[in-house]
């Protein structure tokens, strides 16, 4: 009969819980694979409608806008500049959108003149104490 050390069996146990660890996360993975693959098949029918109505929404708003182009060029006096005024519009809108999401994102934002939190030099925390 053999005898190990043990170094030897606590290395060999350690061995053995590496492996089963390994395994038990690899099959957890898995599991979570198919627990999202399983919500997804359930709602694929919502996201067909989403995605076709997100379609069809695009392609109405770009005709939508090909009309005010070619109206507003019919007002101006040439079609370019209908669409000109459309684009710069367009990009106003875009840039005021951008400017909106940026401060709801980032609500906190610090006033570059300190006199707003101060008077005459005193902030408020001083004024409290004089009374």
């Amino acid at each position: 009969m053999w005898k190990t050390r043990k170094s030897d069996r606590i290395t060999l146990h350690s061995r053995e819980l590496v492996r089963n660890l390994q395994a038990w996360l690899d099959l957890r993975v898995q599991f979570a694979g198919w627990q999202y693959w399983d919500t997804v098949m359930q709602n694929r029918k919502t996201i067909y409608v989403v995605i076709a109505t997100g379609f069809f929404l695009a392609v109405s708003v770009i005709f939508l806008l090909l009309a005010a182009a070619l109206g507003a060029g019919l007002l101006l006096g040439h079609v370019i500049w209908g669409f000109v005024s459309v684009s710069v519009m367009t990009g106003v809108g875009a840039w005021l959108l951008f400017r909106l999401a940026v401060r709801l994102i980032n609500p906190e934002v610090e006033p570059t003149d300190r006199t707003i939190t101060e008077t005459n030099g005193q902030d408020r925390s001083e004024k409290e104490t004089d009374k």
